[in-house]
């Protein structure tokens, strides 16, 4: 009897273990659906159109590990800002992304000001949340504001741990694993901080819910 028992627990523990790497395999052959190219989907959104490509030096690029980017100036007739977005496939490349805090002043920037934001903002889906860091970049007579966050899936996070936290979530969940570090900046020449920081407000909620819809379409699901 205490033969046959062992027999069928070890016949269960195969059968649990096979189950659970067929769901792993699963959800690594639907995690990724390719989209079309970054560069061929933001072009234009609310008042904002494209206003040139900006270049991205090789070496950025290999060092980043980048799967796609986008590195481009958008206008809405009175202001200009800058737009980055580093995407990855993979949520290995999680971390690849360069923050702000630790490659602006390799490039001789003094950051200052920082500040997380959480506010809310009214969708055909329903309201979201949006969570982004925003600080000034002062470099001899320049000054930048930037606007930045990391994506994970669905979600927006501040910093790089929630995006890991984030991240392993979206994948258990079966959400996918795209992932994405966004950047905009606008130069202060002629605005005060204040004036900055309501032009990028302006223009993340005419992006994100866009920039969201690639997302779920990336990680191959439906909006929540």
């Amino acid at each position: 009897m205490g033969s046959l028992s062992w027999v069928r627990v070890s016949v269960v523990v195969i059968v649990l273990v096979a189950a659970g790497l067929a769901v792993q395999a699963f959800r690594q052959t639907v995690s990724h659906h390719p989209t079309a190219a970054l560069s061929s989907v933001f072009t234009a959104f609310g008042n904002w159109k494209t206003a040139g490509d900006i270049p991205l030096d090789d070496g950025v690029r290999e060092s980043l590990h980048l799967d796609d980017y986008l590195f481009r100036r958008f206008s809405n007739g009175r202001t200009t800002v800058e737009l980055y977005i580093g995407y990855y496939h993979s949520v290995a490349k999680v971390g690849a992304a360069h923050d702000p805090l630790v490659c602006f002043p390799g490039q001789g920037w003094v950051l200052r000001n920082k500040q997380a934001v959480a506010r809310t903002m009214r969708n055909p889906h329903g309201d979201m949340t949006l969570k982004y860091t925003t600080m000034l970049a002062e470099r001899d007579d320049e000054q930048d504001l930037l606007l930045y966050w990391f994506q994970a899936g669905r979600r927006m996070a501040a910093n790089t741990f929630m995006q890991k936290v984030y991240a392993a979530q979206s994948r258990f969940t079966g959400q996918g694993e795209a992932n994405a570090f966004v950047r905009i900046s606008i130069p202060l020449r002629g605005l005060s901080v204040a004036e900055g920081k309501e032009v990028l407000s302006r223009f993340v909620a005419d992006f994100y819910p866009v920039f969201l819809s690639f997302a779920v379409q990336s990680s191959g699901g439906a909006e929540r």
